[in-house]
């Protein structure tokens, strides 16, 4: 989305979000790969192998704006509804990243219902693209 407008703290620091979703259900899934490389690409940085821990408790300095803070929620979401199935893990990350943000359950379940139509709406710009439609 607008991504590209992170500094390289907020990149480095979303990617190490990415990566706790992602693998957060012990898989990772092709459809998960794809965003990670598309987030990567919207972002203007390499895909990254990202060994350091992810520090919860500079969240809301690193995302520093309710509009940073909601993009990243939503990205989020949709990283973790593409495969079709949302773990354990993946709701209990969202649900963790939703309180630092001081976000209440009803915007983080509107941001799961965004990230859903989202999805969707990514899948369509594909098969147009690939004329599958």
């Amino acid at each position: 989305m607008l991504l590209y407008k992170f500094n390289p703290e907020q990149k480095f620091t979303f990617l190490k979000l990415v990566r706790e979703i992602a693998i957060s259900d012990k898989t990772l899934h092709a459809k998960e790969q794809s965003i990670i490389r598309e987030l990567c690409g919207e972002m203007g940085i390499s895909t990254i192998n990202i060994v350091a821990p992810l520090d919860e408790n500079t969240l809301t300095e690193v995302f520093d704006s309710r509009e940073v803070r909601v993009l990243v929620l939503v990205e989020l979401a949709r990283l973790s509804l593409v495969d079709n199935v949302f773990s354990y893990g993946e709701s209990a990350i969202l649900n963790r990243v939703r309180m630092k943000f001081d976000f209440t359950k009803k915007e983080l379940n509107d941001v799961l219902r965004l990230a859903e139509i989202y999805v969707l709406f990514r899948q369509g710009i594909r098969a147009l693209a690939a004329g599958t439609t």
